[in-house]
């Protein structure tokens, strides 16, 4: 077999120290060599069809120029119902390949696990951590955290000192929301939520109910509806709210799939969407401008989320943030109406 043509062959090939023809190769030199000295050591390494070592070059710099993403959701299963995750993962993949570094994901440690369990998070492979959806009281950031493993919270935020995350301003996109049905003339608004208990919905939720009072209507709870995941769940909810004599005129939906089912179950009883029933979603996934009527929501900037992950991750690898600098990272929100809301039946 031929050997591999290694770093000081190519120096000595181009009649210059292995640093001179190292600085030529990363890029690093442009400023600290001449152009001429860099070009014949490029085209000493083309004649030698010398590539860099990836193991090598990692231990040298002590990075594995890989970031870890790890989802405490499937988003391939189900694909209909994770479209915003998928579009979260592209974001997240795109900028990190163009920032230099290769993304990896890892599925979530198991409840109660142990510490021997989180190793293989600290072995090297990946140099920081994104965690999409972990929970305040997540093991692996506190693991990662006691390792001095750089970490940032997608789409969550933790009360440690040490934590730095990133999420999407809901308070001001459920504002917008009401805002608008209320302009409207809406007056009895339900809205379907997400099951989980975490900050996002409890955000969602207090938001949703201060909105309502600052407008001078009332809160139900029982217009309050989880969606479970789970067969003819839309269908009990739709049940459950328009059962009564005084039904809502109007629907907030945890996210845009949601919406789509809940159009299915209002038609399923005879009501039409916006002439009986105004319904709003949230994430501006696809479906939600091919949906029928296309869906009034709110725009989540996936894009800028997965950049903002990516350079701070990035940035704390290169020692740019403080342990202490706890911060929470919130990307601006943009409200899109479309031909799911008009003004309730007089």
């Amino acid at each position: 077999m031929k050997k591999r043509p290694t770093l000081a062959d190519v120096a000595q090939s181009a009649g210059v120290s292995k640093t001179t023809a190292s600085l030529a190769l990363n890029g690093k030199g442009l400023n600290k060599i001449p152009a001429s000295t860099r070009a014949r050591v490029l085209a000493a390494a083309g004649a030698l069809q010398f590539r860099p070592h990836g193991v090598a070059r990692a231990l040298v710099r002590r990075r594995a120029e890989v970031l870890g993403v790890v989802c405490t959701v499937n988003p391939f299963f189900e694909m209909a119902h994770h479209a915003f995750e998928q579009a979260l993962l592209s974001a997240l993949f795109y900028h990190a390949l163009e920032r230099g570094y290769n993304p990896m994901i890892y599925g979530p440690p198991a409840e109660g696990v142990a510490e021997e369990a989180l190793l293989r998070y600290a072995d090297g492979r990946s140099d920081a951590f994104i965690l999409l959806y972990p929970p305040p009281d997540s093991v692996l950031l506190k693991y990662l955290y006691s390792q001095d493993i750089p970490v940032v919270a997608l789409c969550s935020s933790t009360p440690d000192p040490r934590a730095v995350g990133v999420d999407s301003d809901h308070e001001a996109g459920i504002r917008a929301l009401i805002a608008h049905l209320t302009e409207l003339g809406h007056r009895r608004i339900a809205y379907i939520i997400d099951p989980n208990s975490d900050r996002e919905t409890h955000l969602r939720i207090l938001t949703f109910r201060a909105a309502l009072r600052e407008r001078g209507l009332p809160v139900r709870e029982d217009w309050i509806v989880p969606y479970a995941e789970e067969n003819a769940s839309a269908e009990a909810a739709v049940a459950q709210l328009f059962s009564g004599a005084a039904p809502p005129t109007a629907l907030l939906t945890w996210n845009d799939f949601i919406a789509e089912e809940v159009y299915k179950a209002l038609r399923q009883r005879g009501l039409r969407i916006p002439e009986d029933v105004s319904v709003v979603g949230f994430d501006d996934t696809p479906s939600a401008r091919t949906a029928v009527p296309a869906l009034t929501t709110v725009r989540q900037d996936m894009v800028q989320m997965g950049r903002a992950a990516v350079d701070i991750a990035i940035e704390a690898l290169a020692e740019e943030i403080r342990p202490e600098q706890n911060r929470l990272i919130l990307c601006p929100v943009q409200f899109i109406v479309r031909q799911s809301t008009a003004p309730p039946k007089s």
